[in-house]
């Protein structure tokens, strides 16, 4: 049987795409196209034709995709987050078209691939992770707030169930590694990468340094109250027409709320970590995400279930790890 050589990588996002991309691009045996240009200007669309998005997704479907797999013995995989994830951080107005958004992008490359890659992570994990990218982007909502304004965009996101099944109309196979299996062993995961996949794992002549797009738990409330001090500061600039500043202020205070806090953040000592809680007055919180009953029940059904139905998903321990982690979420409802 012919051992397959084309592999689309649709995400997870917050699912170490960053680390397999890179391991991809700097290895001898792959091909590497990132397709973040195409799911971004995807996104462009979605937002400039929001009065219309069944038009634009219609005319979308029928244009020609600027590339594809080349004529190369070569492993060959085409990789972007973008392909399953999107709005996590803003535009959560548009999260309800996150199916539309991905059977469009399904419908695009699906017939290319001989192999579909689809990495998780504990979903409870997940929603602290994007919380956390959408302060390094300059957010500062408190983790109940962000969980209200984009429940949405979490559930759609998170619906591994209807994801998988955009991908499975076509002839590729469907195969999904859990994250924490290469944070726990390397090694256990390519072997259960190539054993699922039949491909090869990536391999270079190079030593390679793996760079990834961690997130910093420990500073969450520090950076959420950086960044709303800085946001404050900037509207003030923004609305006070009585006394104009400078030019250069407002842009100053904007870049230092999404891009100078987020550096900072990343390079906090312990001991400044301690003075920056101290002089905010921050009492240590809980790292316990409390999710609403309705979102919990969403979880429950379109990943975990899901997963535990999927007979080619054999982590039952990384499974057991998941459901766990979705009952200690479950918040009381309010009497």
């Amino acid at each position: 049987m012919k051992k397959p050589k084309k592999l689309i990588h649709v995400g997870l996002a917050k699912s170490m795409s960053s680390t397999l991309q890179m391991l991809w691009t700097d290895s001898d045996n792959y091909e590497t196209k990132n397709l973040k240009g195409i799911t971004d200007k995807t996104d462009s669309f979605f937002d400039e034709y929001r009065n219309d998005i069944d038009g634009m997704v219609a005319q979308l479907e029928g244009s020609p995709l600027p590339f594809g797999f080349e004529a190369t013995d070569k492993l060959q995989v085409l990789s972007g987050e973008g392909l399953a994830s999107s709005w996590l951080c803003h535009s959560s107005e548009l999260s309800e078209h996150i199916p539309k958004r991905q059977k469009l992008l399904a419908n695009m490359f699906g017939p290319l691939a001989e192999k579909v890659l689809i990495v998780i992570r504990n979903p409870i994990d997940w929603i602290r992770s994007a919380y956390s990218q959408s302060l390094k982007e300059g957010g500062s909502l408190s983790p109940d707030k962000y969980i209200s304004d984009f429940r949405v965009s979490i559930e759609k996101n998170l619906d591994l169930r209807a994801l998988v099944a955009c991908w499975e109309q076509f002839e590729a196979e469907v195969v999904i590694l859990p994250m924490e299996l290469f944070k726990e062993n390397e090694e256990s995961f390519w072997i259960a990468y190539e054993g699922m996949l039949k491909m090869s794992r990536p391999e270079s002549s190079s030593s390679l340094k793996v760079v990834a797009n961690p997130s910093y738990y420990e500073t969450l409330e520090i950076h959420q109250s950086i960044n709303k001090i800085l946001s404050i500061l900037e509207t003030a600039c923004v609305e006070n027409e009585k006394y104009p500043v400078v030019d250069g202020v407002i842009e100053g205070l904007r870049s230092a709320r999404e891009w100078g806090s987020r550096s900072a953040m990343e390079r906090l000592s312990s001991d400044q970590i301690l003075e920056l809680t101290e002089l905010l007055s921050r009492k240590k919180e809980s790292r316990r995400l409390e999710l609403p009953t309705e979102l919990i029940e969403h979880l429950q059904r379109n990943f975990i279930d899901y997963l535990g139905e999927t007979t080619s998903f054999a982590f039952e321990q990384t499974l057991e790890k998941y459901q766990q982690s979705v009952i200690l979420s479950y918040r009381e409802p309010k009497h």
